[in-house]
């Protein structure tokens, strides 16, 4: 699996990880400090041996959240709350939109799994389509708006949803059940 950076807003931080080996740096500073020029020069001397395909790929993980997209992918923001992770990425022609639920089972349980992800995803008149995969939701896109692919994917071994909406008029961002960890 490639490399993947991250990166909180207030502060040089980076991780870069790979599925056998992570490598980490860490910094607190401030914006003028003089360790900055060689921890950036430190930070961008990781390098991981790939496979062409690999390359193509960006790996996403946090607390149970764990997809894979297509390289190009930076994390525009965060949400950690109990029983919720959410990763919001965005490039130039996409943004994602990606969502661990806890409590799976009480919540199709209470409200059916179509139901509620419509809900809580604010799109009420998607069209659906049920797999072995999950559901998948496609939202046309108009003038103004991007069209929306959502997949939904429950995981009862860990008692979880996975939500990923990419909104993109290009079909390299389109998410696919392969994105799933």
């Amino acid at each position: 699996m490639p490399w993947s950076t991250v990166t909180p807003q207030k502060t040089t931080d980076a991780a870069r990880f790979c599925t056998r080996n992570v490598a980490a740096a860490c910094s607190f500073s401030t914006k003028n400090d003089s360790l900055l020029p060689t921890f950036r020069k430190l930070l961008n001397s990781f390098r991981s041996q790939q496979s062409p395909e690999e390359s193509s790929l960006e790996r996403w993980a946090l607390f149970g959240l764990d997809f894979t997209t297509p390289t190009g992918f930076e994390l525009e923001k965060k949400l950690l709350q109990s029983g919720r992770t959410q990763l919001s990425l965005v490039c130039r022609e996409a943004r994602l939109e990606a969502n661990r639920w806890g409590f799976a089972e009480q919540l199709i349980a209470k409200h059916g799994l179509e139901p509620w992800a419509k809900s809580v995803l604010r799109i009420p008149k998607a069209q659906s389509e049920t797999s072995d995969e999950g559901v998948m939701f496609r939202i046309p896109g108009s003038l103004v708006t991007r069209p929306r692919v959502v997949l939904v994917r429950v995981q009862p071994d860990r008692n979880q949803i996975i939500t990923l909406m990419v909104s993109s008029r290009k079909e390299k961002w389109r998410p696919s059940w392969d994105w799933f960890n």
